[in-house]
Order: C-alpha cells, then sequence, then structure tokens
C-alpha cells in the first residue's frame, strides 16, 4: 500500500487521479525541424539560379519529399512548373 492510499484510507487526504496527455514529434517531424519539405525545395532552387530540372530535384530529394514540397509550393505561390 502507497503512503497517498493509506492517507487517504485514513480520511487525512484526498487523492485525485488526473490524465495527463503530452503531444510528441514523429520521426517525420523530426525531420522537418531544419526546414519543411517546401522551404527546402525552394532553397535548392535558389541554388541553382531559380531554376532547375525536375529529374535533378528528385535525385536530391528522392521523389516522395520532392512530391510533397512541390505541392505545398505551388499552394504558396512559390514555385512553377514549366516545360522546357
Amino acid at each position: 500500500m502507497s503512503i497517498a492510499e493509506l492517507l487517504r484510507s485514513r480520511g487525512l487526504i484526498d487523492v485525485e487521479d488526473i490524465e495527463v496527455l503530452h503531444a510528441q514529434t514523429t520521426e517525420e517531424g523530426l525531420r522537418y525541424t531544419e526546414a519543411l519539405p517546401e522551404e527546402r525545395l525552394v532553397a535548392l532552387l535558389r541554388e541553382h539560379g531559380g531554376r532547375a530540372p525536375i529529374q535533378m530535384i528528385i535525385r536530391v530529394m528522392g521523389k516522395e519529399l520532392f512530391g510533397i514540397a512541390l505541392g505545398w509550393a505551388k499552394r504558396r505561390g512559390w514555385v512553377g512548373v514549366e516545360n522546357g
């Protein structure tokens, strides 16, 4: 029996259970602590004078991350895709 249970059984204290919720960063969140994918894309484009072949960007970022980055960067009006 814990001390708290003993004191409660003697009517000396009231014990209340409280549920505490915690937020925790996921592995994906940890990867984005330095920069979000769309920020990485814009930085990469900046390093290449403002434009670069998509295949080169995919080689650097990876296909999945590039897709995420491009989607968000386009929604924010940061990038566009052109032929040629």
